[in-house]
C-alpha cells in the first residue's frame, strides 16, 4: 500500500510539472510573435547597408562615366566645328551664325577676330528648350569662355561646381577665308540633374527588392527555426513522458521490494513478486515501444511497397489479441476488403495498434467494428467516448487521455507510431470521438 500511496503523489506532481511546462510553453508562443521580426533585422540591416554601399559606388562610377562621355562628345564637337568652318569657308557673318545653329545644344560657341574682340557667338534663342541651359547659365558660360581665353593653359579645362555642373572648355584656331579666328567653346553636364528621377527610381526599386528578399530570407529561416523548437518540445516532451512512465513503475517495484525485504505482510509476498514482475513487463514493453517509434521516426531504408490484402491482416492481428477480446466479452467484426500497395510489416504495426488499443480501452460486453472499402479503413470501438478536445493530444507519444485509458495498460506509443508509419507512406488518417463510441479512419 506504501508504494501505491507514493505512486500516486508521483502522478499528481508529474501533472502539475506537465501544467506548469504548458503554460511556459503558450508564454513562449505569445513571445515568440516578435521573434521573426529579430530575425528579419538581424538579416536586413547588414543586407541593406550592402545594398547602398554597391548603390553609391555604382552611382558615382555612372555619374563618372557620364560626364566623361560628355567632356568626350564635347571634344568631338569642337573638332567637327572646327572642321566644317574651316571647310565651308562661310564668307559672311549670317553663315557662319547659322552654322552655329547646328551645333549641340549643350555647348556655346564664340568666335574671336585677330583682334581679340568677340566676332560671334551662339544665339541665346537656341536654347530656349534647353534643360541645362538657362538665362542665367547661359550668362555664366559667355563669361567662363573669356576668363578660360585669357587663363594659361586653358587649351583643354574641365571644372564642376559644388552644385553638380561640369563645364568643359577649348579653343582651336582656324583661318576662314584668308582670315585668323580663335574658334572657343564651353559645355556643360550634370548628369545627377539631368537623371536623377530614374536614379531615384531604380535605387528605391533596388531596395525594395533587397526587402522583399529578406523577408522572404527572413520567413524561411522562421520556419525552420520554428520547426525546430517544435522538434525539441517534442523530444522533450517525449522523454519527460518517457521518465514518468518508467518512475511509476521503478517507485512501485522499489515499494514491493522493500515489503519483502522487511519481511512485511509476508502472506503477500506472492502479490508482491507477481506486481514487480508485472511491471518489469511494462518496463520493457515501454522500452520496447520507444525504440520502435525511434526506428520508425528515422526510418532510411526505401518501403517495401506489395499488394497488402488489409483484410488478411486484420484477421492476423485479431486472433493475436482473441483471448483478451474473448475475457472482456467483445464482439469483433470484419466487414469488406480492401487491398493496397504498402510494406505489410509496417502496416501490420499499424493494425497492432489500432486494433489493440480498441481491445484494452472498450468496456466489456462491447463491439470493435473494422471497416473497409473505398480506399479507407475504419476501426470503431464502442462503449467509450474521449473529450473532443483531447483527440489531437493523444497522437503524441505516451499521452492515454481520460482517467479512463490512463488506467489501462499501455504506453501512449502505439497511435504516434501509427502517425509516423502512414506519414513514410504518404497515407492520412484522422481520429474522431462520436456519442458512445471512437473511429480511427485511415486514407489510403
Amino acid at each position: 500500500m506504501r508504494a501505491k500511496g507514493k505512486s500516486g503523489g508521483e502522478n499528481r506532481q508529474i501533472r502539475c510539472e506537465r501544467s506548469r511546462n504548458r503554460s511556459i510553453q503558450r508564454r513562449r508562443i505569445r513571445s515568440g510573435k516578435d521573434s521573426f521580426w529579430k530575425i528579419w533585422l538581424h538579416i536586413a540591416i547588414p543586407l541593406v547597408a550592402l545594398t547602398l554601399v554597391v548603390l553609391f559606388l555604382v552611382l558615382g562610377m555612372t555619374l563618372a562615366f557620364l560626364q566623361n562621355m560628355a567632356i568626350a562628345r564635347a571634344r568631338e564637337n569642337g573638332w567637327e566645328m572646327e572642321y566644317t568652318l574651316e571647310g565651308r569657308a562661310p564668307e559672311t557673318k549670317k553663315e557662319m551664325a547659322e552654322m552655329l545653329k547646328v551645333a549641340n545644344a549643350d555647348m556655346v560657341y564664340v568666335l574671336y577676330d585677330e583682334d581679340g574682340k568677340k566676332f560671334l557667338c551662339s544665339d541665346e534663342a537656341d536654347y530656349q528648350d534647353n534643360v541645362l541651359i538657362t538665362h542665367e547659365v547661359y550668362d555664366n558660360l559667355l563669361r567662363g569662355i573669356d576668363a578660360y581665353r585669357k587663363a594659361e593653359n586653358a587649351n583643354d579645362t574641365v571644372h564642376a561646381d559644388m552644385y553638380g555642373y561640369v563645364y568643359y572648355y577649348g579653343q582651336k584656331q582656324i583661318r576662314i577665308s584668308e582670315k585668323n579666328y580663335l574658334f572657343a567653346y564651353i559645355g556643360v553636364s550634370a548628369p545627377w540633374l539631368e537623371w536623377k528621377d530614374e536614379f531615384l527610381c531604380i535605387g528605391i526599386m533596388v531596395l525594395l527588392g533587397v526587402l522583399l528578399l529578406t523577408l522572404l530570407i527572413a520567413g524561411d529561416y522562421y520556419r525552420i527555426y520554428r520547426a525546430r523548437l517544435k522538434v525539441e518540445k517534442y523530444y522533450r516532451d517525449t522523454s519527460c513522458a518517457l521518465v514518468h512512465d518508467l518512475k511509476t513503475p521503478l517507485t512501485a517495484i522499489s515499494g514491493y521490494a522493500e515489503n519483502l525485504k522487511e519481511n512485511v505482510h509476508t502472506e503477500k509476498r506472492d502479490y508482491y513478486v507477481n506486481a514487480i514482475c508485472k511491471n518489469v513487463d511494462n518496463m520493457s514493453r515501454t522500452i520496447e515501444n520507444v525504440l520502435e517509434l525511434a526506428r520508425v521516426e528515422h526510418f532510411e531504408k526505401e518501403l517495401s511497397r506489395e499488394e497488402v490484402k488489409l483484410e488478411e491482416v486484420a484477421k492476423e492481428v485479431v486472433e493475436q489479441y482473441g483471448r483478451q477480446a474473448r475475457e472482456q466479452q467483445l464482439t469483433v467484426s470484419i466487414q469488406g476488403a480492401l487491398c493496397i500497395q504498402a510494406d505489410r510489416e509496417l502496416m501490420k504495426r499499424v493494425m497492432e495498434n489500432l486494433i489493440g488499443n480498441a481491445v484494452k480501452y472498450t468496456s466489456p460486453q462491447e463491439q470493435i467494428v473494422i471497416e473497409m472499402g473505398e480506399g479507407k479503413c475504419s476501426v470503431t470501438n464502442t462503449g467509450i467516448a474521449i473529450p473532443k478536445e483531447q483527440i489531437e493530444e493523444l497522437r503524441k507519444p505516451f499521452v492515454k487521455g481520460n482517467e479512463a485509458r490512463t488506467a489501462a495498460t499501455g504506453t501512449g506509443i502505439g497511435l504516434a507510431i501509427v502517425r509516423k508509419i502512414l506519414m513514410l507512406h504518404g497515407f492520412d488518417g484522422k481520429m474522431e470521438s462520436r456519442d458512445n463510441s471512437v473511429c480511427v479512419t485511415i486514407y489510403f
